[in-house]
């Protein structure tokens, strides 16, 4: 409306004082967390998704415990290294938007699942200091082997995408491979 007055198509705004409604709830309070019982079937997912995968299996899970039982976003998850973990004080240093760093203390659960994934991954013989890695083994045109961080999309965890909208992992230079998620 404030168009029309400027082009003098209107004399007033008839709108000016309408006001949207105000929410009575804080936003965070009107999103709903997940049920536990969600949340444990969601955990069950990576074992029954990769049930002759046991390195799969091991990092899906982490990720979404990860993500659901500390509460890191998936730009958090994804800038994970293995310098960030200290599993004998039991933290893991996470940075976050605006470059914030934080310390999150783990729960005897998380640092079981990390040890877990953490020998997994040491068979691996992984050089990329994610701690999250692709187990491709560089499937042509995908995320390139396993020396690339993961990037996977259970329960709704985004996809990092091109311009293009192809899905690609961010952060990794050149790496122009689209991931169509069978990849990882």
């Amino acid at each position: 409306m404030r168009a029309l007055v400027w082009a003098k198509v209107l004399e007033t705004d008839p709108s000016a004082s309408v006001r949207p409604p105000a929410e009575s709830e804080a936003a965070h309070t009107r999103k709903a967390a997940l049920s536990a019982a969600t949340f444990k079937t969601l955990l069950a997912l990576p074992q029954q998704q990769h049930p002759h995968d046991p390195g799969l299996a091991a990092r899906d899970q982490l990720l979404l415990l990860l993500g659901g039982q500390l509460g890191l976003r998936a730009a958090e998850l994804v800038g994970l290294d293995v310098d960030d973990l200290e599993l004998t004080l039991g933290y893991l240093t996470v940075r976050g938007k605006g470059r914030k760093v934080r310390q999150v203390p783990l729960t005897a659960r998380m640092v079981l699942a990390l040890k877990r994934w953490l020998m997994l991954r040491a068979a691996l013989n992984a050089v990329s200091p994610a701690l999250l890695l692709s187990l491709s083994h560089g499937v042509a045109g995908g995320c390139g082997g396993v020396n690339y961080p993961v990037y996977i999309t259970y329960g709704g965890l985004p996809w990092p995408r091109t311009r293009a909208g192809a899905m690609q992992p961010a952060g990794l230079g050149g790496h122009q491979g689209a991931c169509t998620g069978s990849c990882c």
